[in-house]
């Protein structure tokens, strides 16, 4: 058993060229052994040339063979480019488009081990699954590192200046309130006496929708805080504002920070019972 499968082992390692090209110089010996013993010299003169002709052939093929693989090589190694490229782009405008989304699953959480593997489940559950090709197992950690690059970077990049502008507003505001104010991307958390408020500070061309105060009630789930609002400096549109009274959201202007914080201590404290 163990003799057949090392034959049939051997007849695979050996390739169908290298076959022919061994026969073909056997053929040329065989030729030239012929020529030696033919009487004739013209028969002689053509038996050696045949047998030139059939010895040089296994290297012609041989060149050729290499020439094709490569070709084939650069092609393959060309196509492999271009998908790996394709990729890249892919997973960049994805976490671009979705940085908010990003900044949800990491949260406000200070340790850098547990953010590093909030950005990693975030790219492989979300981000991965999402390139239009399937992505080669070979590859995987490839990617999984440079989309995780990729997202450590927007995390860390700062805000927009727009942005920049009313996150500084609401420090400044939250700030002479009496209250502690920590900024993380385009959030802020406003601490005081065991109460805490979360703040987005959101700048855009267009108004704030009900989709941002949906975005916006996920993020407060995602840092634990049951009070909060979004800061903004456009306008609102009606069904958002409804939206957002139903689920106890804020849409508010900068100046109106310590007034949500009044509220936002008043609800906390607990309530006093009569006598």
């Amino acid at each position: 058993m163990n003799q057949i499968g090392e034959k049939h082992g051997l007849a695979k390692a050996i390739a169908p060229d290298d076959l022919i090209r061994a026969g073909l110089i056997v053929l040329g010996l065989v030729l030239v052994f012929v020529g030696a013993r033919e009487p004739f010299l013209v028969s002689q003169i053509l038996l050696y040339v045949l047998a030139a002709i059939v010895s040089v052939a296994p290297f012609v093929l041989l060149a050729v063979a290499r020439r094709r693989d490569e070709r084939e090589r650069a092609l393959n190694a060309d196509a492999q480019a271009k998908r790996q490229e394709q990729t890249r782009r892919e997973i960049r405008r994805m976490i671009r488009a979705d940085v908010q989304t990003l900044r949800l699953r990491v949260g406000a959480n200070d340790d850098a081990e547990a953010r590093r593997k909030a950005v990693a489940r975030y790219v492989e559950h979300e981000i991965l699954p999402q390139v239009s090709h399937a992505i080669i197992a070979s590859e995987r950690a490839m990617w999984l590192q440079e989309a995780q690059l990729q997202a450590q970077s927007l995390l860390d990049a700062p805000p927009a200046e727009p942005t920049r502008v009313l996150i500084d507003a609401c420090l400044a505001r939250i700030s002479a309130a009496g209250w502690e104010g920590i900024a993380e991307g385009d959030g802020v958390v406003a601490k005081a006496q065991g109460t805490s408020a979360y703040f987005q500070c959101l700048h855009a061309d267009a108004a704030v929708t009900v989709d941002a105060v949906d975005a916006f009630l996920t993020r407060l789930k995602s840092v634990d805080i049951r009070r909060g609002a979004i800061v903004a400096d456009q306008t609102f549109t009606n069904a958002a504002l409804r939206h957002a009274r139903e689920h106890g959201v804020g849409l508010i202007r900068p100046a109106h920070v310590p007034t949500f914080l009044d509220w936002a201590a008043r609800a906390a404290a607990p309530v006093k019972k009569s006598a």
